[in-house]
């Protein structure tokens, strides 16, 4: 009997080890995992960052490390900020540019494309700041009165959708460059993950593109005549030209919302405009 208890208990002993060390395995190999992909996405970061830094002149002495930074909403995503001031010729602070970037926590192939994109489109951002910035400060005529401006730049961002494959990123902001308002931005991205491409609203419809296009439409329609005050006399046939070739959609867990600028389809009191066509309303999604 003895004997038998004595196996037991070391029977039992032997599988919380193997318990044990699996455990350990597991967080370990999560570990390298993460460690891994913060150094796979760090090094894009630099690189892209460190070109754009060359094409703008600044010193890159001056430029804060760019860390990432885990978004608490969404355990796929990381983000790292990028936040600069520049002065006059006097010392003064006029020039604000703020940014915060998502980038993805993978070290897939399909991953590294689609955080090289993000960023790229980020660095053509900063480079044209930058630029509009020295332009204005080695300007021979006038270099003080234009940029005493105070101009800005901040953008974040917010995730409308995401599934298993397909995440909806829109890259929201306000740029200042004087007069009586900024503007606000809206940049929607829809990734597919799997594949590391991004897809506009054909790739997501296919065939059935305008059927999409065409219940976008009718929505706005029927916005401008529940209040036309609104809008510009022009406002539809301004949804009808421009919709089809933009970008100006995004995807939510109800339906695809379609949205306009100020001074699109209205003046700029009545900010960006959107309507949201319900999925049922809809073709089904390729993805």
């Amino acid at each position: 009997m003895k004997h038998k208890e004595s196996l037991h208990r070391l029977v039992m002993i032997m599988i919380l080890f193997t318990i044990l060390i699996g455990c350990s395995l597991e967080k370990t190999h999560q570990v390298l995992a993460s460690e891994g992909t913060s150094k796979t996405a760090q090094k894009e970061i630099e690189d892209v960052w460190l070109q754009t830094w060359r094409r703008t002149g600044l010193a890159i002495t001056n430029i804060a490390p760019l860390l990432l930074e885990q978004d608490q909403d969404y355990a796929f995503l990381s983000y790292y900020e990028y936040k600069r001031e520049n002065t006059n010729q006097l010392g003064e602070k006029v020039q604000r540019i703020d940014f915060k970037i998502p980038q993805f926590n993978d070290s897939s192939p399909a991953a590294i494309r689609l955080n090289r994109l993000i960023n790229q489109m980020v660095s053509s951002d900063l480079t044209s700041e930058e630029k509009f910035y020295q332009d204005a400060y080695f300007s021979e005529k006038g270099s003080l009165e234009q940029i005493a401006l105070k101009s800005s730049f901040v953008r974040g961002y917010d995730v409308t959708y995401s599934d298993y494959q397909l995440t909806n990123i829109v890259y929201n902001g306000y740029i200042y460059k004087g007069g009586a308002h900024g503007m606000p931005i809206w940049n929607s991205h829809v990734f597919d993950r799997k594949n590391g491409v991004e897809l506009r609203l054909s790739d997501l419809f296919g065939d059935e593109v305008d059927t999409v296009i065409t219940s976008c439409y009718q929505a706005f329609d029927q916005l401008i005549e529940e209040d036309q005050t609104r809008f510009f006399p022009d406002a539809k046939e301004w949804v009808r030209r421009e919709t089809k070739e933009s970008q100006n959609f995004y995807l939510t867990p109800e339906g695809i919302t379609f949205f306009h600028y100020p001074y699109a389809l209205g003046p700029y009191s009545s900010g960006i405009i959107e309507v949201t066509v319900p999925y049922e309303q809809l073709p089904t999604l390729q993805y």
